[in-house]
Protein backbone atom coordinates (compact mmCIF):
# COMPACT_ATOMS: atom_id res chain seq x y z
CA UNK A 1 0.00 0.00 0.00
CA UNK A 2 1.21 3.52 -0.76
CA UNK A 3 0.95 5.72 2.28
CA UNK A 4 2.04 9.30 3.00
CA UNK A 5 1.85 11.29 6.19
CA UNK A 6 0.04 10.29 9.36
CA UNK A 7 -3.33 11.00 10.93
CA UNK A 8 -3.44 12.72 14.29
CA UNK A 9 -7.16 12.27 14.95
CA UNK A 10 -8.18 10.30 18.03
CA UNK A 11 -9.23 6.69 17.53
CA UNK A 12 -12.93 7.25 18.38
CA UNK A 13 -13.21 9.67 15.46
CA UNK A 14 -11.70 7.08 13.15
CA UNK A 15 -14.21 4.54 14.42
CA UNK A 16 -17.04 6.90 13.60
CA UNK A 17 -15.83 7.43 10.05
CA UNK A 18 -15.11 3.74 9.37
CA UNK A 19 -18.29 2.39 10.97
CA UNK A 20 -20.19 2.94 7.69
CA UNK A 21 -19.75 -0.25 5.58
CA UNK A 22 -19.70 1.54 2.18
CA UNK A 23 -17.10 4.01 3.44
CA UNK A 24 -14.95 1.14 4.66
CA UNK A 25 -15.22 -0.58 1.26
CA UNK A 26 -14.08 2.62 -0.46
CA UNK A 27 -11.09 2.94 1.86
CA UNK A 28 -10.18 -0.70 1.21
CA UNK A 29 -10.17 -0.08 -2.55
CA UNK A 30 -8.05 3.07 -2.17
CA UNK A 31 -5.57 1.20 0.03
CA UNK A 32 -5.28 -1.72 -2.40
CA UNK A 33 -4.69 0.48 -5.44
CA UNK A 34 -1.04 0.67 -6.53
CA UNK A 35 -1.59 4.25 -7.76
CA UNK A 36 -3.93 7.16 -6.89
CA UNK A 37 -7.50 6.28 -7.84
CA UNK A 38 -10.33 8.50 -9.13
CA UNK A 39 -14.07 8.68 -8.36
CA UNK A 40 -15.12 7.10 -11.67
CA UNK A 41 -13.00 4.00 -11.04
CA UNK A 42 -14.38 3.62 -7.52
CA UNK A 43 -17.96 4.14 -8.73
CA UNK A 44 -17.57 1.42 -11.36
CA UNK A 45 -16.02 -1.01 -8.89
CA UNK A 46 -18.73 -0.44 -6.28
CA UNK A 47 -21.69 -0.11 -8.63
CA UNK A 48 -23.12 2.87 -6.79
CA UNK A 49 -23.87 6.58 -7.33
CA UNK A 50 -20.81 8.76 -7.93
CA UNK A 51 -22.17 11.52 -5.67
CA UNK A 52 -22.33 9.06 -2.78
CA UNK A 53 -18.74 8.01 -3.46
CA UNK A 54 -17.66 11.68 -3.46
CA UNK A 55 -19.37 12.26 -0.11
CA UNK A 56 -17.72 9.23 1.48
CA UNK A 57 -14.33 10.26 0.11
CA UNK A 58 -14.82 13.72 1.62
CA UNK A 59 -15.41 12.13 5.04
CA UNK A 60 -12.33 9.93 4.64
CA UNK A 61 -10.28 12.95 3.55
CA UNK A 62 -11.47 15.07 6.50
CA UNK A 63 -10.61 12.21 8.87
CA UNK A 64 -7.08 12.13 7.50
CA UNK A 65 -7.42 8.62 6.05
CA UNK A 66 -7.00 9.56 2.39
CA UNK A 67 -5.08 12.22 0.47
CA UNK A 68 -6.95 14.18 -2.19
CA UNK A 69 -4.92 15.69 -5.03
CA UNK A 70 -5.69 17.12 -8.46
CA UNK A 71 -4.32 15.29 -11.52
CA UNK A 72 -1.24 17.11 -12.83
CA UNK A 73 -0.96 15.68 -16.34
CA UNK A 74 -4.28 15.02 -18.03
CA UNK A 75 -3.88 12.66 -21.01
CA UNK A 76 -7.56 12.77 -22.07
CA UNK A 77 -9.97 15.65 -22.85
CA UNK A 78 -11.68 17.24 -19.86
CA UNK A 79 -10.76 18.86 -16.57
CA UNK A 80 -8.06 17.31 -14.33
CA UNK A 81 -9.52 14.58 -12.09
CA UNK A 82 -9.35 14.42 -8.30
CA UNK A 83 -7.21 11.45 -7.29
CA UNK A 84 -7.13 9.66 -3.93
CA UNK A 85 -4.45 7.70 -2.09
CA UNK A 86 -4.30 6.30 1.45
CA UNK A 87 -2.59 7.74 4.51
CA UNK A 88 -0.97 5.85 7.38
CA UNK A 89 -3.33 5.07 10.26
CA UNK A 90 -2.38 5.71 13.88
CA UNK A 91 -0.29 3.19 15.79
CA UNK A 92 -2.75 1.07 17.82
CA UNK A 93 -0.15 0.84 20.60
CA UNK A 94 -0.74 4.55 21.28
CA UNK A 95 -4.40 3.84 22.06
CA UNK A 96 -3.48 0.79 24.11
CA UNK A 97 -1.02 2.84 26.17
CA UNK A 98 -3.69 5.47 26.83
CA UNK A 99 -6.20 2.89 28.01
CA UNK A 100 -3.69 1.07 30.22
CA UNK A 101 -2.79 4.41 31.79
CA UNK A 102 -6.48 4.83 32.67
CA UNK A 103 -6.52 1.36 34.26
CA UNK A 104 -3.63 2.35 36.53
CA UNK A 105 -4.71 5.92 37.24
CA UNK A 106 -8.40 5.25 37.85
CA UNK A 107 -7.86 1.88 39.55
CA UNK A 108 -10.67 0.32 37.56
CA UNK A 109 -10.80 -3.05 35.83
CA UNK A 110 -9.53 -3.28 32.23
CA UNK A 111 -12.95 -4.57 31.16
CA UNK A 112 -14.68 -1.52 32.65
CA UNK A 113 -12.22 0.86 30.98
CA UNK A 114 -12.75 -1.00 27.69
CA UNK A 115 -16.53 -0.68 27.96
CA UNK A 116 -16.18 3.07 28.48
CA UNK A 117 -13.96 3.31 25.41
CA UNK A 118 -16.46 1.30 23.37
CA UNK A 119 -19.33 3.56 24.44
CA UNK A 120 -17.27 6.62 23.52
CA UNK A 121 -16.67 5.23 20.05
CA UNK A 122 -20.38 4.45 19.65
CA UNK A 123 -21.39 7.96 20.75
CA UNK A 124 -19.30 9.48 17.96
CA UNK A 125 -21.13 7.35 15.41
CA UNK A 126 -24.42 9.23 15.91
CA UNK A 127 -25.91 10.33 12.61
CA UNK A 128 -24.40 7.43 10.66
CA UNK A 129 -26.18 4.16 9.90
CA UNK A 130 -24.08 1.84 12.06
CA UNK A 131 -24.58 -1.89 12.53
CA UNK A 132 -23.17 -2.95 15.90
CA UNK A 133 -21.55 -6.11 14.50
CA UNK A 134 -19.90 -4.07 11.74
CA UNK A 135 -18.71 -1.61 14.39
CA UNK A 136 -16.89 -4.39 16.27
CA UNK A 137 -15.27 -5.58 13.04
CA UNK A 138 -14.19 -2.02 12.20
CA UNK A 139 -12.68 -1.46 15.65
CA UNK A 140 -10.77 -4.74 15.49
CA UNK A 141 -9.54 -4.07 11.95
CA UNK A 142 -8.37 -0.60 12.87
CA UNK A 143 -6.18 -2.02 15.61
CA UNK A 144 -4.70 -4.74 13.40
CA UNK A 145 -6.56 -7.87 14.57
CA UNK A 146 -7.48 -8.90 11.00
CA UNK A 147 -11.06 -9.80 12.05
CA UNK A 148 -12.98 -12.44 10.10
CA UNK A 149 -16.74 -12.47 10.77
CA UNK A 150 -18.45 -15.86 10.43
CA UNK A 151 -22.26 -15.79 10.39
CA UNK A 152 -24.05 -18.61 12.23
CA UNK A 153 -27.72 -17.73 12.07
CA UNK A 154 -28.27 -14.92 14.57
CA UNK A 155 -24.82 -15.48 16.02
CA UNK A 156 -21.65 -14.00 14.53
CA UNK A 157 -18.19 -15.24 15.45
CA UNK A 158 -15.63 -12.50 14.89
CA UNK A 159 -12.38 -14.48 14.61
CA UNK A 160 -9.25 -12.42 15.29
CA UNK A 161 -6.66 -13.94 12.97
CA UNK A 162 -3.84 -11.68 14.22
CA UNK A 163 -2.93 -10.41 17.68
CA UNK A 164 -1.12 -7.08 17.16
CA UNK A 165 -0.35 -6.95 20.88
CA UNK A 166 1.04 -10.47 21.15
CA UNK A 167 4.12 -9.56 23.21
CA UNK A 168 2.22 -7.66 25.91
CA UNK A 169 -0.73 -10.07 25.78
CA UNK A 170 1.64 -12.99 26.43
CA UNK A 171 2.91 -11.21 29.56
CA UNK A 172 -0.54 -10.26 30.87
CA UNK A 173 -3.35 -11.87 28.84
CA UNK A 174 -6.00 -11.16 31.46
CA UNK A 175 -5.51 -7.39 31.22
CA UNK A 176 -5.15 -7.11 27.44
CA UNK A 177 -7.94 -9.54 26.56
CA UNK A 178 -10.33 -8.10 29.17
CA UNK A 179 -9.72 -4.61 27.82
CA UNK A 180 -10.62 -5.59 24.26
CA UNK A 181 -13.60 -7.65 25.35
CA UNK A 182 -14.83 -4.54 27.16
CA UNK A 183 -14.47 -2.43 24.03
CA UNK A 184 -16.66 -4.86 22.10
CA UNK A 185 -19.23 -4.91 24.91
CA UNK A 186 -19.29 -1.13 25.13
CA UNK A 187 -19.78 -0.76 21.39
CA UNK A 188 -22.64 -3.21 20.96
CA UNK A 189 -24.24 -2.18 24.26
CA UNK A 190 -24.43 1.45 23.17
CA UNK A 191 -25.37 0.84 19.54
CA UNK A 192 -27.90 -1.90 20.29
CA UNK A 193 -29.03 -4.72 18.06
CA UNK A 194 -26.58 -7.28 19.46
CA UNK A 195 -24.80 -8.49 22.57
CA UNK A 196 -21.44 -10.09 23.32
CA UNK A 197 -22.10 -13.71 24.29
CA UNK A 198 -18.50 -14.76 24.90
CA UNK A 199 -14.86 -13.94 24.32
CA UNK A 200 -12.60 -16.95 23.81
CA UNK A 201 -8.89 -16.16 24.15
CA UNK A 202 -6.06 -18.24 22.72
CA UNK A 203 -2.27 -18.11 22.73
CA UNK A 204 -1.60 -14.57 21.41
CA UNK A 205 1.23 -15.78 19.19
CA UNK A 206 -1.11 -18.25 17.49
CA UNK A 207 -4.07 -15.82 17.55
CA UNK A 208 -7.56 -17.01 16.59
CA UNK A 209 -9.37 -15.46 19.57
CA UNK A 210 -13.14 -15.39 19.04
CA UNK A 211 -15.64 -12.67 19.95
CA UNK A 212 -19.08 -14.29 19.75
CA UNK A 213 -21.90 -11.82 19.11
CA UNK A 214 -25.61 -12.49 18.94
CA UNK A 215 -27.99 -10.25 17.03
CA UNK A 216 -31.02 -9.26 19.10
CA UNK A 217 -32.97 -7.44 16.37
Amino acid sequence: MTRNGASTRPDPELARVLAVPMRRRILDLVERSKRPIDVATLTQALGCNHNAVRQHLARLRDAGLVIEQREEHRTEPGRPRLLYSARTRPDPYARLARLLTQVVKQRESPRKIGRREGRAQAALAEGDAVDSVDAVVVAAARDGFAPRPVEKGRSVDVILDVCPFADVAADDPRTICSLHRGIAEGLVGALGGARVESFTAHDPYEAGCVVRLRRTT
